[in-house]
């Protein structure tokens, strides 16, 4: 990790660069990680900030990413001598790494509840159903909507079982909703037909555009895989 901070008379000092951070010019506050030790290696002198991201001019700078579907939800960050108050650390100093693999473990389970395609940011299941009743289906699509369905209540069922047990599990949730998701918005533009060519109220376009980032966001689909081999199947890591 090379962006760094640095306490100086109760203020952290922060300089480096972040990519991928989502709505960063529409937050108030972001999730920080930064180095605050420079000797330590690996995931040791870490640490979480609760970062303001309204700063003085010149201390950082936000660049849009623009995505196929046409929004820049992601962002690229850079910080030029931020300031943190040392009140806004998130846990102890130098333990950041286990405040953010807490949140990333429930962020993984709250994505994958069956509930929707896109986090929650975009059309749903149900929004599929009742485009499917509009539109006269082959006994193949028919069943599409049928097995979509079962397997997001499985995917929710599962998610809340998930956040009694160990959170490495919510691996085996994400994988499932993940290719749930993009399931979902690759029926509806069938079912769309020539009309799904055209972008509209609905969402369904602009959502299958995104879909691909459903296997990205808050750990790969690989990712994912290895942690469920490693941490719960117990298998050697690759090498």
């Amino acid at each position: 990790m090379r962006t760094r901070a640095e306490l100086t008379n109760g203020t952290w000092k922060v300089h480096g660069q972040k990519i991928w951070t989502s709505y960063a010019r529409e937050s108030d506050y972001g999730i920080l990680l930064a180095r605050t030790d420079p000797e330590s290696k690996r995931q040791q002198g870490i640490t979480c900030f609760a970062f303001p991201m309204q700063q003085a001019e010149g201390r950082l700078e936000i660049r849009p990413i623009r995505q196929m579907d046409g929004r820049a939800t992601f962002n690229e960050v850079f910080f030029d001598g931020a300031e943190v108050p040392d009140d806004h650390v998130i846990g102890e100093v130098g333990g950041g790494w286990a405040v953010a693999i807490t949140t990333l473990m429930n962020e993984r389970t709250n994505l994958s509840t069956g509930l929707g395609t896109l986090w929650g940011d975009g059309p749903t299941l149900a929004d599929l159903v009742s485009l499917a009743r509009g539109t006269e289906l082959t006994p193949m699509q028919r069943q599409k909507v049928a097995n979509l369905h079962i397997v997001s209540e499985a995917i929710r069922l599962t998610a809340y079982r998930m956040l009694s047990t160990n959170g490495t599990a919510a691996s085996v949730t994400k994988l499932a909703a993940d290719r749930w998701g993009q399931q979902v918005n690759e029926l509806a533009l069938e079912l769309l037909g020539m009309d799904g060519l055209v972008m509209d109220d609905r969402g369904w376009q602009r959502a299958f555009l995104f879909a691909p980032a459903l296997t990205i966001g808050g750990g790969t689909t690989e990712v994912q895989k290895n942690i469920l081999a490693q941490r719960v199947l117990g298998l050697p890591r690759e090498r």
